[in-house]
């Protein structure tokens, strides 16, 4: 009888658990469509409707550059769910690098939202020269570039000085 009494509680608290979690799916996608339809007639966008169809990266202090930059998007485009979500991983990467979690942010995150340049030979010295940076001087995605454009040109410099030093040397040496 015991056993029987723990399979009905199981088998109620599974059809429980299936409920909520379906419930959270349609409220998910009910934010999510009520989010395309106000960029679609563009009407301002609110934090909590980020926070109901679960897309993190969203919070009150980018708000307004999250509504601005989806705004700018082709209208096609602002109803396609998969760009709104793009556009919030990169708010969210930016927040990550604005906060005290950037010591475990790879130079994939720089890369995923046009940071670094795929093809860059330096991403690892140029988030490191990111981790170096007060979390305020990197707060928001036109600070980081300008920081990482900086280490860039330092590095192109250096590496330009070094070919020229590499150059006068063989230089010397054929004489």
């Amino acid at each position: 009888a015991d056993v029987s009494v723990r399979a009905v509680s199981d088998e109620a608290a599974k059809a429980a658990a299936e409920a909520a979690a379906a419930k959270r799916e349609a409220e998910k996608k009910a934010a999510r469509a009520d989010i395309t339809s106000n960029l679609k007639n563009s009407k301002d966008l609110s934090v909590e409707a980020f926070v109901t169809a679960e897309i993190a990266g969203i919070n009150a202090t980018n708000i307004a550059l999250v509504q601005a930059e989806l705004l700018a998007l082709p209208e096609e485009a602002r109803a396609d769910i998969s760009e709104i979500l793009k556009v919030a991983r990169k708010y969210e990467i930016v927040g990550n690098i604005g906060s005290d979690r950037i010591t475990s942010l790879q130079s994939n995150s720089f890369i995923e939202i046009g940071l670094i340049p795929a093809t860059s030979k330096n991403k690892v010295a140029l988030v490191a020269a990111i981790r170096k940076l007060p979390a305020s001087a990197r707060d928001t995605y036109a600070e980081i570039k300008a920081a990482i454009d900086a280490e860039s040109a330092k590095i192109k410099t250096r590496n330009e000085l070094l070919a020229a030093i590499i150059s006068r040397n063989a230089q010397r040496s054929l004489r």
